[in-house]
């Protein structure tokens, strides 16, 4: 009887090593995957800060440029109001 006690104790221990095994060998697939998934948005991630920084220095161009377009509107009504290009509205009837 005692031996067929130890018997079923080492195979009860055995089981256990083994589904802990396989539960260490599906946590090892199961972090390998995720490190990967964490690559590829990584990865995706740096794509778009690259592309939003393009983007703000397009941004920030085309602001420059209406900055500049308001100013030479802003100077060409100050001529228009000052009478440089008077003369050229009297011609009208």
């Amino acid at each position: 009887m005692l031996c067929f006690s130890i018997f079923f104790k080492v195979e009860i221990f055995t089981s256990k090593i083994c589904f802990l095994k396989r539960k260490d060998k599906k946590m090892e697939r199961l972090n390998s995957k995720l490190y990967m998934e964490n690559c590829l948005i990584m990865q995706e991630n740096e794509k778009l800060r690259k592309k939003a920084q393009l983007l703000n220095q397009e941004n920030q161009a085309l602001l420059s440029q209406l900055k500049q377009r308001i100013t030479m509107g802003a100077q060409n009504g100050s001529q228009t109001t000052n009478g440089t290009h008077a003369s050229s509205g009297s011609k009208n009837p």
